[in-house]
C-alpha cells in the first residue's frame, strides 16, 4: 500500500484498552505510538455526586461539564440544585440563590419547553420572594399542569434538593411524590 495511507487499529476489544471510555493506544500521522485519554464524563459523575447530597463535588464536576457543553440544558439545572445545597432558598444568601436562577435562565434558555427547570425557576424565585411576605399561597390550574408536566422524577429530584414545604410550589410537586417528606430527611 502507499504511505499516504493511514493502519486503523481497532483496540476497542483488545487488553491494551483501558477502564476509561476512548482510553487506548493510537497511532500519529509519525506511526508513533500516542496514549489517548478520555475526559471523565463530568456531566455523569455531577449528578452522581447530586445523588447522593455531595454537593460540593456535584458544583465542581457539573461545572466542568458546563465549560465543556454550556449550551447543555441539564447540566445548568442540575448545577442549580447543587448550588443551594439542599437548602431551603430563604435561609441562603441572596447571592447563592440569584446564582441558581441564573442557570435555570441559562437551561431555558437553551431548551425552552425545559418544564422541570421553569418549576424550578417559579419554586426558587417565590421562595425568595415569601423573605418578604409576597410568597404564593396557591397555584392556578395552569400552574398545577405545569407541575404535572414536569414528571415524577424531576418533582423527586427538586422536592429533594430544594427544601421547601412551605412553597406552593413545593406542596404541588409533593403531590406527584408520596415520600416527598422522606426524602427530605436522608
Amino acid at each position: 500500500m502507499p504511505g499516504d495511507q493511514r493502519d486503523h487499529i481497532d483496540f476497542r476489544q483488545s487488553t491494551l484498552n483501558g477502564p476509561a471510555q476512548g482510553q487506548g493506544i493510537q497511532f500519529n500521522d509519525y506511526r508513533t505510538i500516542v496514549e489517548r485519554v478520555a475526559e471523565p464524563d463530568h456531566a455523569r459523575l455531577g449528578v452522581k455526586a447530586l445523588r447522593i447530597r455531595d454537593y460540593p463535588t456535584a458544583v465542581r464536576h457539573l461545572g466542568r461539564a458546563i465549560e465543556h457543553d454550556p449550551e447543555r440544558a441539564a447540566n445548568h439545572y442540575y448545577l442549580s440544585l447543587a448550588n443551594l445545597g439542599g437548602v431551603h432558598p430563604c435561609v441562603l444568601k441572596v447571592d447563592t440563590a440569584r446564582l441558581s436562577l441564573e442557570h435555570l435562565n441559562r437551561a431555558l434558555t437553551a431548551l425552552p419547553s425545559c418544564t422541570y427547570a421553569r418549576v424550578t425557576y417559579l419554586l426558587i424565585h417565590d421562595s425568595l420572594a415569601s423573605r418578604y411576605g409576597n410568597g404564593r399561597k396557591t397555584l392556578s390550574q395552569a400552574e398545577k399542569q405545569l407541575v404535572r408536566q414536569a414528571g415524577k422524577r424531576h418533582a423527586q429530584e427538586i422536592t429533594t434538593h430544594v427544601p421547601a414545604p412551605d412553597n406552593a410550589w413545593w406542596r404541588a410537586l409533593s403531590t406527584l411524590v408520596p415520600d416527598a417528606h422522606e426524602g427530605r430527611r436522608r
